[in-house]
């Protein structure tokens, strides 16, 4: 069968229309009523009936330079889309991928627009609208990722964490993980259509029929809530990324404050001890002193609690060791005394471990 137009063998059979010149294959209008007095193709010997296709009300379709002009911005789409997504987890260049995905968001406005018209023009009415939905997501994908980058510029320039008010903050970081969501869902739903459009306008250019209706709405329900549990698996790793540390560190403070007790009940004892004996050399462990209300440890291990290691006392210096385990890593705090008359101030010694890990 031949193109009664350009003589060009035709692909497929009965075709609505010619694959290389882009001209209509039905005929005007039937003789006479007969609808077999016209030959619609050129070529076919034999007086067939026309056969009905979706083309069959259409006058002119699209010529074959648009589809191939749409075809190739498809798949120059596609190509950047891959790399958009390829780059948005490689670190140092995500920006890149950033800033590829908002030239794609900008593309498709125009893109959608063309395609649209090949699906009026040959009467697939579900296909239009698909495409008229890409695009009204894309104009939503633009406006949440501009709200992203003026949001992600506003918590790096205008907020300070200092201030004292978080509620801005949290109210801040709430939209801009609502608008990543928004944003992830729709352009998952965008790649998917993406290859639905791109395969139908393939065949059309071809010259052949698709399905009124195009499958694949159960793959992007999936695609979608796999996507979503994986944001949450994420956000739920993030939060206890942060949560757990600062959780340990809090009970590793709370067990130290047992350290810091027993440490205390010793400076009760040294202060009589030095009023009683007028020095601090006799105010130590391993003397087995004691005195009116007062009496200092034979050894500093008969301090021993849960989370308490030892008391050594040396000339009235108290060393307060916590264990290793339990996030308290042995430190230690160390109370120095200060003579003032007949009374002792204490200092928390600079060499103390406690403070090198925020337990004191």
């Amino acid at each position: 069968m031949y193109c009664p137009h350009c003589n060009a063998e035709l692909p497929v059979q009965n075709s609505a229309f010619c694959p290389y010149c882009g001209k209509s294959l039905q005929s005007s209008q039937p003789d006479n009523g007969n609808p077999y007095n016209s030959n619609p193709y050129a070529g076919n010997t034999t007086n067939s009936p026309v056969q009905d296709t979706p083309y069959q009300n259409r006058r002119t379709g699209p010529s074959q330079m648009e589809f191939q002009s749409v075809l190739k911005s498809l798949n120059t789409m596609t190509i950047l889309v891959i790399a958009a997504l390829v780059l948005s987890f490689i670190p140092y260049l995500n920006i890149i991928g950033y800033l590829l995905l908002l030239v794609i968001l900008v593309m498709s406005l125009y893109l959608t627009g063309r395609t649209k018209r090949i699906f009026d023009l040959t009467d697939y009415p579900v296909y239009s609208k698909i495409v008229a939905g890409v695009k009204t997501k894309c104009v939503i994908i633009l406006v949440a990722q501009i709200m992203l980058f003026v949001g992600g510029f506003c918590s790096a320039f205008v907020l300070t964490p200092g201030s004292g008010d978080y509620t801005g903050i949290i109210a801040l970081v709430a939209v801009l993980l609502i608008c990543s969501l928004v944003a992830l869902v729709l352009e998952i739903y965008c790649f998917v259509r993406l290859f639905t459009v791109k395969n139908a306008v393939t065949q059309l250019s071809m010259g052949m029929d698709i399905p009124e209706k195009p499958a694949g709405g159960g793959i992007i329900i999936a695609a979608i809530v796999g996507v979503i549990l994986l944001v949450g698996i994420a956000v739920v790793g993030i939060i206890a990324a942060i949560a757990l540390p600062s959780y340990a560190r809090y009970m590793a403070t709370a067990r130290y404050s047992e350290i810091t007790a027993a440490a205390d009940g010793v400076r009760i004892a040294v202060e009589p001890c030095y009023q009683d004996t007028g020095s601090l050399d006799a105010c130590s462990t391993g003397t087995n002193k004691q005195g009116n209300g007062w009496r200092l440890a034979e050894r500093p291990e008969d301090y021993r609690t849960k989370y308490l290691a030892r008391i050594e006392v040396k000339k009235g210096v108290i060393t307060a060791s916590a264990i290793q385990g339990n996030g308290l890593r042995g430190a230690n705090i160390i109370y120095v005394p200060v003579p003032r008359g007949k009374n002792l101030e204490w200092q928390v010694s600079r060499e103390s471990t406690c403070k090198k890990h925020d337990l004191c």
